[in-house]
């Protein structure tokens, strides 16, 4: 179809949930358009007319009073008006006048009611993507594709924080640019682990730990993280190990995501020599400072970043915070 001199496609969707939620309103509709209906047919059934044409001509102009859902249905019938008196045992009564009224009865526009309750849940969307060529969709893929899109603005939602926003103090253009992809860079991993957990979920049908120790089939990254909240890795010497062993609830997210408990044990090639890659895990080393043969007298923790990370070149250790902790 054309529009304002655009060439658009329309796809006329069928929708249940709208289909629910529109049925009642129109059953609200015809029941409204009844109720006034019966009111004006009361009225209408009351009256008498003396000669029958001009109860014909009632009739026609009741019959106008339709409504989208509802027709009348009238009818001309007699109504004999008996003389005075009691008749005789066996003898019909005695007919005085002859008046008219009329019979009504309201129906229901079955065609209309089908087109309408069909319509209830449907509509027509318009969108510029071709069905066919390099470019085309299916409807269905439009109307996915249509119905995420505010997923989409829910991730980019974060970007438009004030919080977020008021927090940049860069001033060049290139600067900021960088910045921008570092978080688009940072939202696009963040998604990723989200659907890796919905994928195995929905795969394995076997569902996680959410929120409050409840079992979730709509995992999020958020949730993940929070599990993961203070584990610590101890490196001692070149060994490093866990502070704390992980829980159930850690081994099964690690699970969903198809990643081996020993990754946080076992660094990659680019942690171990510090060439070909960086790393997001900091490195915890303690050292304990003898005196004689006796017990440590004091205990040192430094957290020194994994070399490549940071402003400091690989290979070369930054300067970092220590602490001395006495017995």
């Amino acid at each position: 179809m054309a529009l304002y001199g655009q060439t658009y496609r329309a796809i006329v969707v069928s929708s249940t949930a709208q289909d629910n939620r529109r049925l009642p309103r129109l059953a609200r509709e015809v029941h409204a358009s009844a109720e006034g209906l019966q009111a004006v047919v009361r009225v209408a059934e009351t009256y008498e007319y003396v000669c029958q044409a001009d109860a014909e001509v009632a009739a026609a102009r009741l019959r106008a009073s339709q409504t989208p859902y509802h027709d009348v249905v009238v009818r001309v019938e007699e109504r004999p008006k008996d003389g005075r008196g009691r008749p005789r045992q066996h003898t019909p009564r005695a007919v005085k006048t002859m008046r008219y009224g009329l019979k009504c009865t309201l129906k229901e526009r079955d065609a209309t009611m089908v087109r309408k309750r069909e319509e209830a849940g449907c509509f027509v969307w318009l969108t510029n993507v071709p069905a066919e060529g390099d470019l085309g969709h299916r409807a269905g893929d439009v109307l996915r594709g249509y119905k995420n899109q505010h997923g989409i603005e829910q991730n980019f939602s974060f970007l438009k924080d004030p919080l977020i926003v008021n927090s940049l103090f860069l001033k060049k253009p290139e600067r900021i640019e960088a910045l921008g992809l570092v978080l688009w860079l940072a939202l696009l991993l963040w998604r990723l682990m989200e659907r890796s957990l919905r994928h195995h979920v929905d795969t394995t049908g076997t569902p996680v730990t959410g929120w409050d120790k409840k079992t979730t089939d709509r995992p999020t990254a958020l949730m993940m993280v929070t599990k993961f909240s203070g584990l610590m890795v101890v490196k001692v010497d070149q060994q490093r190990h866990l502070a704390r062993a992980l829980s159930s609830v850690q081994q099964q997210y690690l699970t969903a995501l198809s990643v081996q408990a020993t990754c946080f044990t076992t660094p990659t090639r680019g942690e171990e020599t510090g060439r070909g890659g960086n790393t997001l895990c900091l490195t915890v080393r303690t050292e304990a400072v003898r005196v004689g043969c006796g017990a440590p007298s004091a205990c040192r923790v430094d957290i020194t970043p994994s070399p490549g990370v940071g402003p400091c070149p690989p290979g070369q250790p930054g300067p970092s915070p220590s602490s001395s902790l006495a017995p």
